[in-house]
């Protein structure tokens, strides 16, 4: 039998529009390909950069929890502190943080209930620009809701309390980048120092010398921003610690464990879309 050609079927014209039609999907391929391996890279620059970025940030008192704020903002605003440019630096996070304000309050009040009426009162504060009240009642509900989660209260310096603290986390088994996030806690951090120690500066925020009364001049907006993005990060381990419970209980049923994305979070319906916003530098 004679072997079929479509050639005479389809005529030149046909013939050339398929011939370009797959010209052109070998370059959407080719281009393709480039993209993933950009993202990829890009990726792969982001972990990198990712535990010196938010171990400046948080020398300069700012925290950050994977609900609210991009990584992909981190490193310039971190090399505005790195290159001495700190005005900025805390311009571009107050800027963020002001951008987030009502997602960061429903999610806190959301998840804390019992906190709810306090945790609204010191938003309100904060939006009337009454600082002196807001700042401290940050810090304290900072300290309790991370005390329910690691047994300690996370302004301790003890080393017995500490090291509990790091066990605490060590048993939250974090994943990528959630690890040295929520190890920056057991860290020596200026908002948890104390005023005799060599990481206290009287520019920074810190909660020993507001608590109890040495800092007298700490109700600025740049210090209720601060307070509570540290807030904000403080409750991030009750999340930690569903994430690594669902790890457990996805191993015990044979599934292969996954980090927490915030797409899968989504999906589950217990945590907000992140806001399309970005931490912007100038």
């Amino acid at each position: 039998m004679k072997p079929v050609s479509l050639r005479p079927i389809i005529g030149p014209e046909l013939r050339e529009q398929f011939e370009e039609f797959g010209r052109r999907m070998r370059e959407w391929n080719a281009e393709l390909n480039e993209s993933f391996t950009q993202i990829a890279e890009g990726f792969q620059r982001i972990q990198k950069a990712f535990p010196e970025d938010i171990r400046v940030l948080s020398q300069n008192g700012w925290f950050i929890s994977f609900w609210h704020t991009p990584i992909t903002g981190l490193t310039p605003v971190a090399h505005l502190f790195s290159n001495g440019d700190a005005e900025q630096g805390h311009e571009a996070m107050c800027r963020h943080f002001s951008d987030v304000l009502d997602g960061v309050e429903e999610d806190l009040v959301k998840r804390n209930p019992r906190r709810a009426e306090i945790l609204t009162k010191a938003f309100r504060a904060h939006r009337d620009q009454d600082y002196e009240l807001s700042v401290p009642v940050f810090l304290a509900q900072a300290d309790g809701i991370a005390s329910e989660m690691l047994g300690v209260s996370v302004y301790t310096r003890h080393s017995s309390k500490r090291k509990k603290m790091a066990e605490a986390i060590e048993q939250l088994d974090p994943k990528g980048l959630e690890d040295p996030m929520l190890r920056l806690v057991i860290g020596d951090l200026p908002i948890t120092a104390s005023t005799t120690s060599e990481e206290y500066s009287d520019k920074s925020l810190n909660r020993h010398a507001i608590i109890h009364g040495i800092d007298v001049s700490y109700g600025t907006k740049l210090n209720s921003y601060r307070a509570l993005s540290w807030l904000q990060y403080a409750s991030y381990f009750e999340e930690a610690a569903r994430w690594s419970e669902r790890r457990s209980n996805k191993v015990e049923q044979g599934v292969a464990p996954q980090s927490a994305t915030r797409s899968e979070s989504n999906s589950e319906g217990d945590a907000k879309p992140q806001p399309e916003t970005e931490v912007r530098s100038r």
